[in-house]
């Protein structure tokens, strides 16, 4: 394999070089005069900066071109002139640009520049820069902040006098340092800069430090992205590190029905900036998944998947479920689901089957059942990627019950009553029947497909299990090295706030923020009582604002014409609220999730307390109110509560009142504690969320110790991230041999010294007189 390319190649001003010495400068020298005009020296150097370089370039284009500086300092009166000054040359003299285009020479390096420039080159990268600047002044930048770059390293347009972003600016630099089988790195702040590098044939990496937010819509996906310059740089070696003799391998991603995708698809991302070849295999209709990962070499289709008509009625069933009663009522969406395993099972074999298509490695969302046969007859690695701790594994003495099914939110057994632990162990006895009916149901369907092996069973994992969540919220307990808590695993970017939300959020400081997910079937009875309860939060002005997100499939049983009094007397109806009538409501089947959570004016989530809605809320610091309806969703919610961030509301029991009055313990939070908690789990998650960077890595892990574990089909040693036990008879690993033969043991020399001792007394008379003539003789 041929080494990384460790050739990166930087914008300088900018992206390492900051323009806020300009803009000090400006507001220095014409603040006095631009203020009272309602011009911000910020923005008029913006403006300045953008207009030179739209010139500059567009100049270049025509095969005129002419140097930034100059070009620069000719268009300050015109900048002027945009801005409504009458006569920019009576405004601001000669001397005053002057002043400023040397001011501009004096441009200081960003904030973690430095740092960057120096990880780069810890990790062995050669860095370069490539200006539209002159290479005296952009050589000055550096060497008044202390950092080196040897003047061979400084690239400029005024070379070959062809501007950025024109392809053929990026040309000769590109030919100079990529090698017959590697690329080098281009990483700038701007991102038409990235973008134009990137359809040069550059690997991109793309700092938001300066424009504040990724446009992916616009200008596509890039292969890193990051907020400051030193992540970036941590991002742009963990995807160059691909340590000979490693090739790329091709990795095959599997999510079918009943679970999540943006896990497994975060994952693969990482994966494939690593280098390595992703494909994604799902069911017909589910398309549309893939939509935001570029990176994905193959999409294989397995079948059709579950009708609408089938999705409803597991969503209704799931609206009516009653945790306590056990798992009698979701079996029927259990079966729904298991019975993609014979389509799921049949394709997977034949990808697998075909060399072409054969990959090294598996990562499947927890409802895909079919890998594991895949890894029992073909030694394919695998990962699986759980929204929570998976039920039935790594079983602790003081969780009572199982994940997803505990009741009275019983967390553990430090506060629980017996009687409330006794229960939660019974939730799972209940479900005996309904179970036992179910193994065979699987057992039948397996044999129609021609498997007529069992899957072996464990409290630990013979494959990796990879957690999305963290402890904080998770329960902590000791997990054997197959299993890795690795979440919150989130995009590294996301939508930014658009109309109508930017607006309703800037206009309402105090914003509750209400999504309880895509496909939660509300009833009319739910969204009657939370409208109540949040129509009287803001009649006591605990919130001035809804934004609520519900799809168009989830108001089905909602009765439009309900109607709500205020406490001024101002009925409106549901129908009024849906079409925006009511100020105070926005409603929209879709909205900017994770822009919306992270406004200030975001004050409280109302939120289902799902897995990834959960992950979401505590990123970006917020209270939360949080409803569950199944699942990992009402595991969550207690988990929010004990975290001390959120109230919880049961979906069956809750009121109006219970909603307005719970907010009001998030709004007014007298003694604190809901923000000092929302600030100690925002830090522990977002320290939390580099660690799918871990996960990509424990993948590689396991996926290359199977290429070397394996002659073929003979297993040579077991798993490295194996613990020895799962080799073992319990009798032999929990040490009960050992316990018998210390027990035995022990028992019997108090034995033998009771029966010598009852022997001796009962013969006493002839033991005394055997001694008596022993000694004699021994004297005689």
């Amino acid at each position: 394999m041929a080494a990384p390319n460790k050739n990166i190649v930087f914008d300088v001003v900018g992206t390492l070089v900051s323009y806020e010495h300009l803009y000090e400068a400006i507001n220095k020298r014409l603040g006095d005069k631009l203020i009272p005009r309602g011009i911000q020296p910020t923005l008029l150097g913006i403006c300045w900066l953008e207009m030179a370089e739209r010139e500059y370039t567009y100049l270049s284009l025509h095969g005129h071109y002419v140097q930034f500086l100059k070009l620069f300092e000719s268009l300050f009166y015109r900048c002027l002139h945009y801005a409504g000054v009458e006569s920019p040359r009576s405004f601001a003299t000669a001397e005053d640009v002057t002043y400023l285009m040397n001011e501009f020479k004096e441009l200081k390096l960003r904030d973690g520049a430095a740092e960057c420039i120096q990880k780069l080159r810890d990790a062995g990268f050669i860095v370069w820069c490539f200006t539209t600047g002159d290479i005296s002044r952009v050589g000055g930048y550096f060497a008044k902040a202390g950092v080196d770059m040897p003047a061979d390293n400084l690239l400029s347009c005024d070379t070959d006098g062809v501007a950025k972003p024109c392809p053929e600016a990026y040309g000769p630099i590109l030919k100079k340092l990529s090698t017959s089988e590697s690329k080098p790195w281009f990483a700038a702040a701007h991102l038409w800069d990235a973008s134009g590098a990137q359809s040069a044939g550059f690997k991109t990496a793309y700092s938001m430090v300066l424009e504040g937010e990724y446009l992916y819509e616009i200008y596509g996906e890039l292969d890193v992205v990051a907020e400051t310059l030193p992540a970036m740089a941590d991002k742009i070696i963990a995807a160059t590190i691909m340590t000979p003799p490693n090739q790329p391998r091709k990795i095959l991603m599997v999510v079918t029905v009943g679970g999540y995708t943006h896990a497994v698809l975060e994952l693969g991302k990482v994966l494939a900036q690593r280098g390595h070849v992703v494909d994604f295999a799902t069911l017909e209709g589910q398309e549309s998944w893939t939509k935001a990962y570029e990176y994905i070499s193959q999409l294989h289709l397995m079948g059709p998947g579950p009708s609408h008509e089938d999705l409803e009625a597991h969503y209704l069933r799931m609206r009516k479920w009653d945790a306590s009663k056990g798992f009698t009522g979701v079996m029927d969406s259990k079966y729904l689901f298991d019975s993609y395993w014979t389509q799921t099972y049949q394709h997977l074999k034949r990808i697998v089957d075909d060399p072409a298509t054969r990959p090294d490695m598996m990562i499947a969302d927890f409802f895909v059942d079919a890998v594991k046969d895949i890894l029992y007859q073909y030694n394919i690695p695998m990962a699986m990627v759980y929204p929570q701790m998976p039920a039935f594994m790594c079983p602790c003495s003081y969780i009572p019950g199982q994940p997803g099914f505990q009741i009275e939110g019983t967390l553990t057994s430090e506060n629980a009553s017996m009687w409330l632990r006794f229960r939660n162990e019974l939730v799972v006895f209940k479900a005996l029947p309904s179970i036992i009916e179910w193994v065979k149901w699987t057992k039948k369907m397996r044999q129609d497909a021609g498997v007529y092996y069992s899957l072996p069973t464990s409290s630990k994992p013979n494959y990796l299990v990879l957690i999305n969540s963290f402890f904080g919220l998770e329960v902590p307990k000791d997990l054997p090295p197959l299993v890795q808590v690795v979440g919150p695993i989130l995009a590294d970017t996301y939508p930014p706030l658009s109309e109508p939300f930017e607006g309703f959020l800037e206009n309402h400081k105090k914003t509750l923020y209400l999504a309880l997910g895509t496909h939660i079937i509300l009833s009319n009875d739910h969204a009657t009582k939370l409208v109540q309860g949040l129509v009287a939060a803001m009649d006591q002005e605990l919130i001035d604002g809804v934004i609520w997100s519900i799809s168009e499939a989830a108001r089905r049983d909602i009765d439009a014409s309900h109607q709500f009094t205020d406490k001024g007397g101002e009925a409106f109806t549901l129908a009024s609220l849906l079409k925006g009538e009511h100020p105070s409501f926005l409603i929209t089947t879709f909205a900017p999730q994770r822009a919306i959570l992270d406004h200030d004016h975001t004050a409280i989530y109302l939120t289902h307390g799902g897995g990834s809605s959960a992950n979401e809320g505590l990123y970006h610091g917020k209270p939360m109110l949080a409803m569950g309806f199944f699942f990992d969703q009402i595991s969550n919610v207690p988990r929010l509560v004990a975290s001390g961030t959120s109230e919880a509301l049961d979906k069956f029991r809750f009121t109006p009142e219970e909603v307005c009055r719970k907010i009001k313990l998030l709004s007014e939070d007298k003694e604190g504690s809901y923000k000092r908690n929302c600030m100690r789990m925002q830090r522990i998650a977002r320290a939390a969320s580099r660690r799918k960077e871990l996960g990509a890595d424990i993948i590689e892990e396991v996926m290359y110790d199977t290429e070397g574990r394996f002659d073929g089909k003979k297993e040579l040693r077991p798993m490295h991230l194996q613990t020895a036990d799962m080799r073992m008879s319990t009798f032999k690993a929990k040490n009960w041999d050992l316990w018998f033969f210390g027990l035995f043991t022990l028992g019997l020399v108090p034995l033998a010294s009771i029966t010598i001792g009852k022997w001796a007394w009962t013969d006493r008379r002839g033991i005394g007189n055997w001694a008596g003539a022993t000694v004699k003789s021994l004297i005689g």
